[in-house]
């Protein structure tokens, strides 16, 4: 069955908080397993599907918004070897821009735990390898409608 870690939700307002940088055990996850009443699949759909339906289908760009992306995990160039290369790091954080052609992109980096906003000796980037759309890259991807 599925199962999700995700961040706890304030008790007040059944939101996300934000983040405390300072004190990271703050920032308290929970596991939720999937039930037969509380399937996990489908609220990551819905999650997917509103952000087609509110930000891509509404969007004049929407065969340019990525709604997935794919990293190269092991070997060469990787996940793995930045994280390798960047023991200390505490974060990964996901940007999203768009290259001189216009090319929709999403890449990586390492964040420190200490102060996010602390600038890194060398820092690696990392592009996504492929991403979706084109849809043929997700290929039977049961959280993204095609």
């Amino acid at each position: 069955m599925p199962t999700l870690w995700t961040r706890l939700k304030s008790k007040d307002t059944d939101a996300t908080p934000a983040c405390d940088f300072q004190t990271l055990e703050n920032n308290q996850f929970i596991t939720i397993e999937s039930t037969s009443q509380d399937p996990i699949l489908e609220k990551l759909k819905k999650r997917c599907k509103k952000f087609k339906e509110e930000l891509i289908d509404t969007s004049p760009h929407k065969e340019k918004i990525i709604r997935a992306a794919n990293f190269k995990l092991n070997g060469d160039r990787s996940v793995m070897e930045m994280i390798k290369k960047n023991p200390n790091m505490f974060f990964l954080r996901v940007y999203y821009g768009i290259d001189d052609n216009g090319e929709h992109v999403c890449f990586l980096s390492l964040t420190p735990e200490d102060n996010p906003n602390v600038s890194i000796a060398d820092p690696i980037f990392l592009d996504n390898c492929c991403h979706c759309p084109p849809m043929s890259n997700c290929p039977k991807d049961q959280l993204l409608e095609n």
